[in-house]
């Protein structure tokens, strides 16, 4: 079941659903889906920039190491 609250006081709409069962909301039945080449994409995306953050950790590691031991 929808309801609709529409209060003009603070120009707010509202809606609250009751919910039934797991995987319907009220008399409706809820379908999710994922674009999977996306998010393979985007896992690969962020696979990469993990790895160029812990290139650039090396990198800093090394740099403050020889620079500890030049001074």
């Amino acid at each position: 079941m929808k309801k609709e609250n529409n209060n003009e006081e603070t120009k707010e709409n509202t809606t609250e659903i009751e919910v039934g069962e797991p995987g319907k909301l009220g008399d409706m039945e809820v379908e999710i889906s994922v674009n999977t080449d996306e998010l393979i994409e985007k896992v690969e995306r962020l696979q990469q920039l993990l790895e160029e953050a812990e290139q650039l950790k090396k990198e800093i590691n090394e740099f403050q190491f020889k620079a500890k031991f030049s001074l």
